[in-house]
């Protein structure tokens, strides 16, 4: 996963347009973001989760000495889910993300006036449903798992003060579900696209 991460990173790096002008980085900003995310199996279960992210951002920074510093908020709808089953029971169980939320530290600095690279650290909050079916009974329960994330990523502000992002982040969380006395736990990763604009 490191591996995977550093390479991300490098590509995002020189991909960036090469053009320079002054930029303010202080300041606040919003945005949009959607990308890929994969959790990777969980030993209690044996299922796997993947799909889609999308949603919004917002944060303030402050360039200072060279370094960047920002607080930033996120909030996501999801369609993150995996499936299961024993055929020869009759039973099939489903956990689907429907939202995630987090708020994160963001630590950078430029490579040029206007693109900046950066390490994020954060904590998350994610709402799930799950649901379970079996021939005696069913189980039908919404969810809350916590964890934390850490990320790298690249960002590009254009001279109108819109600036493209990309990221690449893991995840490590938990969540209690009804019925599994273990519950669930996860790691992975996602990569995601944005586009902010700065005030």
């Amino acid at each position: 996963m490191k591996n995977y991460i550093m390479i991300c990173a490098a590509g995002m790096t020189f991909m960036l347009p090469q053009m320079t002008f002054a930029q303010d980085w202080t300041g606040l900003y919003i945005g949009a973001q959607g990308g890929y995310s994969s959790y990777g199996e969980d030993e209690n279960t044996n299922i796997s989760f993947d799909g889609l992210q999308y949603g919004i951002l917002g944060g303030y920074s402050v360039l200072s000495g060279g370094l960047y510093i920002a607080g930033e908020a996120e909030f996501s709808l999801s369609n993150v889910g995996a499936e299961s089953s024993i055929d020869s029971l009759g039973i099939s169980a489903s956990v689907d993300e429907t939202s995630i939320g987090s708020i994160s530290l963001i630590i950078g600095g430029l490579t040029t006036p206007n693109t900046l690279i950066y390490g994020k650290v954060g904590a998350f909050s994610t709402n799930f449903e799950a649901k379970v079916d079996t021939p005696l009974f069913d189980i039908d329960t919404d969810e809350t798992g916590t964890g934390y994330k850490l990320g790298i990523g690249a960002e590009f502000v254009s001279q109108n003060n819109i600036s493209f992002r990309g990221e690449v982040s893991y995840f490590n969380g938990s969540v209690d579900i009804d019925g599994l006395p273990d519950g669930i736990e996860y790691e992975g990763g996602s990569l995601s696209l944005g586009v902010i604009s700065r005030f």
